[in-house]
């Protein structure tokens, strides 16, 4: 058995294919879900026969306005991590080269002190920028996307660019361990009540900023995911429905 039927949680439980079976319901679409809509509603102004209605879409053009973010998601079932990189963290695009070159560290930790459900995550590249933190609600439509396709493939592209250069690094990841570590976060997470508005979720993420004052604090080799460079793959990809 591949993909979601060979995965078990912790203790033992299927996930299911199906992603209303184990992640809470979804608040909020993911690119996905907006090019789909999109792709729709180009196909409902035709007047003849369709077919095939495609638009390209490039994971760098995620985060062309969130500098220093990570941003997880996944375009045509591929994990993707996208991070532009300001001159602060990132003097050239020489400097992104090592994590084409050398593996990545990928934290996956649960965080439920906060009173609302996080997915924590740290990126640690081989850079000169080397921590990042993103604190991740499961009831979003891209980090649910990022989700699937990790768990699917154990497969997670990472996608760096800077905000003062067109040119940029995409590079396809072996996730080595991720079922595991994603699976115990995972299953501390999701019989937890994930609705609350937005208050509560605010209230969480500056408990979590107060636990963890620094971005490496907290973290184990049992949150960690080693993402081990391939081939580099381009960025772009091309969304196609059939009608």
């Amino acid at each position: 058995m591949t993909g979601f039927d060979s995965w078990l949680t912790p203790q033992g439980q299927p996930l299911g294919k199906a992603p209303a079976d184990w992640l809470p319901p979804r608040l909020s679409p993911s690119w996905m879900d907006n090019l789909r809509d999109s792709l729709r509603r180009v196909a409902a102004q035709k007047s003849t026969n369709v077919g095939v209605v495609s638009a390209p879409v490039s994971f760098d053009d995620i985060v062309d306005d969130r500098p220093d973010a990570p941003y997880f998601t996944a375009l045509n079932g591929r994990a993707g991590i996208c991070l532009r990189l300001s001159p602060q963290n990132a003097p050239s695009i020489d400097s992104l080269l090592p994590a084409g070159r050398q593996d990545t560290g990928l934290h996956f930790q649960a965080y439920t002190r906060g009173g609302y459900p996080i997915l924590r995550t740290v990126l640690l590249l081989p850079t000169e920028a080397t921590s990042f933190e993103s604190p991740l609600f499961l009831t979003n439509g891209d980090v649910q996307e990022f989700i699937i396709a990790t768990l699917d493939s154990e497969i997670i592209e990472l996608h760096l660019s800077k905000t003062d250069d067109d040119r940029s690094l995409s590079v396809v990841c072996q996730a080595h361990g991720v079922r595991a570590v994603l699976g115990n976060a995972l299953d501390a997470l999701r019989p937890l009540d994930h609705s609350a508005d937005d208050d509560q979720r605010r209230h969480a993420l500056d408990r979590m900023t107060a636990d963890f004052p620094e971005v490496t604090d907290g973290l184990s080799e049992r949150t960690q995911v080693v993402l081990h460079p391939t081939n580099s793959v381009s960025p772009v990809v091309t969304v196609e429905m059939h009608f």
